[in-house]
């Protein structure tokens, strides 16, 4: 199995992807300072950027993103959800604290 550079946290709620001033709520399958992994009905093109909103422990953060990856046939989640692999671009300190604060990286 593949050793991740950063560990994830799981369980957070309330995520949305903003396409071109469109809303679009996902699932959060993982996250790091660098990066998230969400379930979408919605399928984006690779290298399209976007905009993430989501509240960590009543904290709210925008951050902008760019899609990596796209399974099209995840083994979770409900039907016809792809997962999306999303890698963040230049997050806020606050959020990178925050994400560090809850899964501090290993040493």
């Amino acid at each position: 199995m593949e050793q991740r550079k950063e560990k994830r946290i799981f369980g957070i709620k309330n995520i949305s992807i903003i396409d071109e001033g469109k809303s679009h709520p996902v699932t959060l399958v993982n996250l790091s300072r660098k990066g998230i992994s969400v379930l979408s009905p919605t399928v984006f093109p690779t290298f399209k950027e976007i905009e993430i909103d989501m509240t960590i422990d009543n904290h709210p953060f925008k951050v902008s993103g760019s899609i990596r990856w796209v399974n099209e046939n995840p083994l979770k989640g409900p039907p016809n959800y792809k997962e999306i692999g999303i890698s963040l671009l230049n997050p806020p300190v606050e959020f990178t604290n925050r994400v560090a604060e809850l899964y501090p990286p290993e040493e």
